[in-house]
């Protein structure tokens, strides 16, 4: 009896031990399961299978060649980038191939492989130093900051010969660990925030952003980044100082315009009158992140391609230009609230995107999945902060403001340039937006609360949602685009 007691007690102490010991390494946990699910995530979702991600290839490659300015317009006038006329018919012949899996999905991924390897066997290469200029089709308004972490792949494409689809997922690759290395960076920075940022993460939404060729992958570890330096001013750790604050401040604003409303955060440092004497250390954190912002919007004259629009929608183009539609709203002032009062109906949709619908809105979850992970989610949020009343007070103030700054910020930007006068709703937000949004209301929750949960079991929530997260993204894909299941129901 005693032989079998000591024998069970040998097995559960060092369960209870790893238990322990996982509970305090969120960086750790968080590196393995990057390890573990980055490179299935990566490897199984085809190219161009992640939204807009042959302009964001352009954006990119055109960045690596020099050209910052996307001023350059071909023969209508659309931005455009040179790109080899090799890769370009590459692209052009992987994209036949590909197009049976997302327009009718009768495909599956590896049929879309055999056939674009015939195709690429008979075709005819061109000269090396060929070129055929290509339009951004989307992404010429965006700051080269978003494009940074794949920036290294193509530095060294030439010396792999790589073909397009090749190239695709090297710069996937690169791109991937460059983002887990800035968000393992933001959980270390943040130790009471570390399982929360770790389960925003593993969303199938975010996991499949930081495995494609997206600006949300980026959006979101720098808004991680921010967030974390922030509220490491207000707890009794180290802080981190202004000028590194500044470049953080820079990055985040400049991944995506709508992230400007994040320099609200730096007011979470302190009460107001000690803002307003520390007006330096403010103007050192927040204005070169304003200033770059606003010069980019004016260099790049916040092109976001309304051709697009204008030939679908048969609308004169001006009616997309956001001086026009300001200027319209001077007349019509109602306008912009009625048109996001009819997104009311849409909220379930977002809900899921927000969560994960993968692809081009095309790979949705198992249907249990929304709620389930939605619950573990706000769960991992569900931690406590030692702040003193007056700073909890303020530091969910200003989590509130910045969010809900930044759903009008969304809204109303997607109002100037994407929706057309007789439309009934906001058009083309997606919910997947809103990702950066979950470090801030993290925060604010954990700030809200005065006893929360353990970390103990703030790890168990964080690692079985990221373990069941990862695991839903590769059975979403799978199932979309190599017709088999992963998840049993």
């Amino acid at each position: 009896m005693s032989i079998e007691l000591q024998s069970i007690t040998m097995k559960v102490v060092p369960a209870s031990a790893l238990a322990s010991w996982i509970s305090t390494h969120p960086l750790v946990v968080f590196l393995s399961l990057s390890l573990l699910f980055g490179p299935l995530t990566i490897s199984i979702t085809p190219p161009l299978r992640g939204p807009d991600e042959f302009p964001h290839f352009l954006r990119t490659y055109g960045l690596s060649t020099g050209a910052i300015l996307t001023s350059m317009t071909d023969e209508k006038g659309h931005r455009s980038v040179f790109l080899p006329a090799k890769l370009d018919q590459e692209f052009k012949l992987y994209d036949e191939a590909l197009r049976p899996l997302y327009d009718d999905n009768t495909a599956t991924f590896p049929e879309v492989l055999a056939r674009y390897a015939r195709s690429h066997a008979a075709m005819t290469v061109p000269p090396p130093k060929e070129l055929v200029l290509v339009p951004y089709a989307g992404s010429e308004g965006y700051s080269p900051v978003p494009y940074l972490p794949y920036l290294p792949a193509l530095a060294v494409l030439d010396f792999f010969d790589l073909d397009f689809v090749g190239a695709i997922y090297l710069m996937r690759a690169v791109g991937f660990v460059v983002l887990t290395a800035v968000m393992a960076l933001a959980i270390v920075l943040a130790p009471k925030l570390a399982w929360a940022f770790l389960s925003i993460t593993f969303l199938p939404s975010a996991l499949f952003s930081r495995a494609i060729l997206s600006a949300d992958g980026s959006a979101l570890a720098f808004t991680l980044l921010v967030t974390a330096a922030s509220l490491r001013s207000v707890q009794r750790v180290r802080p981190v100082s202004a000028p590194i604050r500044s470049f953080f401040m820079i990055l985040c604003v400049l991944s995506k315009p709508p992230n400007l409303i994040f320099i609200l955060l730096e007011a979470i440092r302190s009460p107001l009158k000690c803002l307003v004497r520390h007006w330096k250390i403010m103007a050192i954190v927040i204005a070169p992140a304003l200033v770059l912002s606003f010069a980019w919007v004016l260099v790049s004259s916040a092109d976001v391609a309304v051709w697009r629009f204008v030939e679908g929608s048969g609308l004169p183009p001006e009616h997309y230009q956001p001086l026009w539609r300001i200027h319209y709203l001077l007349g019509h002032p109602l306008h912009f609230v009625t048109l996001l009062a009819g997104t009311y109906n849409y909220i379930d949709d977002y809900w899921r995107q927000l969560i994960g619908v993968l692809g081009w809105l095309d790979m949705p979850l198992r249907y249990w999945l929304y709620p389930v992970l939605t619950g573990l989610l706000l769960a991992s949020f569900y931690g406590s902060f030692p702040l003193d009343s007056k700073t909890r007070h303020r530091v969910i103030a200003i989590s509130a403001a910045t969010t809900v700054g930044y759903v009008l910020g969304i809204f109303f930007i997607f109002y100037l340039v994407w929706t057309g006068l007789d439309e009934t709703k906001v058009e083309g937000v997606q919910g997947r937006y809103f990702v950066v949004l979950l470090p801030v209301i993290a925060m604010m929750v954990a700030s809200s609360v005065k006893r929360g949960f353990s970390e103990a079991t703030q790890a168990s929530i964080a690692t079985s949602g990221a373990i069941l997260s990862g695991w839903a993204t590769l059975d979403a894909i799978s199932r979309s685009d190599w017709k088999f299941s992963l998840l049993p129901f």
